[in-house]
């Protein structure tokens, strides 16, 4: 095999998989997995460890707009899972694992916690993202929150008092993620829970936030 063969098709250290909607490689951090139970109905896999064939999509509303029909055809078996259904599953896994990855956050001592230490944690460099209630309007006017939403490093997830209550607080208004791994797969995480098209954009902290800033004037 030649070596732009390999580099198409990926290696064991940089392995690759098609999306099952418009064909094209990427890694398998840019794609989601979705696994084929024997009835029929599909699953998101968020962290591609369930045992069974797999089939992988972008979570990309291009992508997303046919998936039952590409998870079909990748499967080459029926999929009685309509899109809208996938698509709701998808965000329901997204705020499952939003809630799991900020517990693991918490127990590591990776986040800052309300306006001051999130300030200092943004201007020391230590803040990789910001998160923020969609009901903290004292914490929309923050320097740090304006500098984030401008960088494209903040998401507004939940309310202060579901945040409060998932991270152990009477009530959070704002919070610093302070590592990069569990940044990354914050933001994911909450993009991918606003697909569903019945999402309600500003909930409790076990619902999904919105990717604009409205809510927080």
């Amino acid at each position: 095999m030649s070596s732009a063969q390999t580099a198409r098709k990926g290696s064991k250290s940089n392995p690759t998989r098609t999306c099952a909607s418009c064909q094209k490689e990427d890694t398998p951090l840019a794609l989601v997995r979705f696994v084929r139970a024997d009835d029929g109905q599909v699953y998101p896999d968020l962290k591609a460890s369930r045992v069974g064939r797999g089939a992988w999509v972008h979570p990309r509303p291009e992508c997303l707009k046919k998936l039952q029909q590409a998870l079909s055809r990748s499967f080459k078996a029926e999929v009685k899972t309509t899109t809208l259904e996938g698509l709701n599953l998808l965000a329901q896994a997204a705020r499952v694992r939003v809630r799991h990855l900020l517990g693991a956050a918490r127990r590591e001592s990776k986040l800052a916690l309300g306006g001051t230490l999130v300030q200092e944690a943004w201007e020391r460099g230590q803040a990789e993202i910001l998160i923020v209630a969609s009901d903290a309007r004292a914490a929309a006017e923050l320097s740090c929150v304006k500098q984030a939403i401008g960088a494209g490093r903040a998401r507004v997830w939940g309310t202060k008092d579901g945040l409060g209550q998932l991270l152990g607080r009477p009530d959070v208004g704002v919070l610093a993620v302070l590592d990069e791994r569990l940044a990354a797969a914050l933001f994911e995480a909450i993009a991918l829970g606003l697909l569903a098209p019945d999402a309600d954009r500003a909930t409790s902290a076990h619902g999904p936030g919105t990717d604009g800033f409205a809510e927080v004037e």
